[in-house]
């Protein structure tokens, strides 16, 4: 890729809003059901057209794993929007200070929300992924809805029912350095080829590729990985990522050769590893019900990742 990240998590773990009559959370927040077609950027990055405050159609990021709806700093400008505080962000390798301001609304399709503030921030390794991304959906936005992302029809639904399948509750908070972080969804999982040790990953629409953190204290083997008909997996012990096939169990369910990155330097996260959404070909997420159920009918396959990506990515 070219470049030394291929993912922000964002986590706001303290924030402070300003007095402001139109700053009360969800119940100022008026919700619509509907379904919008997505483009799907690098196979695995879901992009939508949304409207802020009249201004639009302008390209957002859909992003689970981004705790709060982001926008650039030259979006704010334009909109002019009231700033009603600041927040405290972690990012993976940062923690830094930001503003929120206040919007009239957001509207995806016919979905919108009213009276909602969002952080400001610069987005330079989202643009470097996906150019003219103006911000992210996060799951702030999200978690007013119960949604349904079918990768294979590029469909993203607002409150539509519950489809068929196995539920898997969610924890939708964490700790982060001794304080309580919200909007999450954190997914056990667990791996067989190490003693079965439980995960809790982060179900994240904007990874590529299944991470474990230092924290997770999960050891994988990662000597003499590679597969027929696929680029070889990195494992040089100068690089801060090892990237190994093994097998991990969600559930019910056995996924095999699933491709793991295994970080060696230290994450600002709540979670000890992302779960990449674009593994499964539709997710139905009840933000209702604290559950999510994972296509276990899905043929899709794990994006594919050339030898180039995952040096760019080992640079991290």
């Amino acid at each position: 890729m070219g470049r030394k990240r291929n993912h922000v998590l964002r986590i706001v773990v303290a924030s402070a809003v300003l007095s402001c009559p139109l700053a009360a959370p969800a119940a100022d927040t008026t919700l619509n059901g509907a379904t919008v077609r997505f483009h799907l950027h690098r196979d695995y990055l879901i992009v939508v057209q949304a409207t802020l405050n009249g201004v639009g159609p302008l390209d957002f990021l859909v992003d689970t794993g981004c705790s709060t709806t982001t926008i650039d700093p030259e979006l704010d400008r334009q909109l002019k929007a009231p700033e009603v505080g600041a927040a405290t962000v972690a990012l993976l390798a940062e923690v830094r200070r930001n503003r929120k301001v206040l919007l009239n609304e957001i509207r995806v399709g016919s979905s919108r929300a009213v009276a909602f503030p969002v952080l400001v921030d610069k987005l330079n390794e989202e643009t470097a992924l996906v150019p003219r991304v103006r911000g992210i959906l996060g799951e702030d936005f999200l978690k007013a809805f119960d949604l349904l992302i079918d990768y294979d029809r590029s469909l993203l639904s607002f409150n539509e029912p519950a489809p068929e399948g196995e539920r898997l509750q969610f924890e939708d908070a964490g700790t982060y350095r001794g304080k309580h972080t919200f909007n999450r969804v954190m997914i056990k999982v667990s791996f067989p080829r190490a003693g079965g040790r439980d995960a809790v990953l982060q179900l994240d629409t904007a990874a590529w590729v299944v991470e474990l953190f230092p924290s997770s204290h999960i050891s994988l083997s990662s000597a003499g990985v590679s597969s027929s008909g696929r680029d070889p997996i990195i494992t040089s012990d100068m690089s801060r990522c090892a990237y190994v096939p093994t097998t991990m169990r969600i559930g019910a369910r056995e996924f095999k050769s699933v491709t793991v990155s295994l970080r060696q330097n230290d994450v600002a996260s709540d979670a000890v590893g992302l779960l990449p959404a674009a593994m499964f070909g539709s997710i139905y997420i009840s933000h209702s019900g604290g559950f999510v159920i994972l296509n276990p009918r899905s043929t899709r396959r794990e994006p594919r990742h050339n030898s180039l990506e995952l040096a760019a990515l080992a640079e991290r």
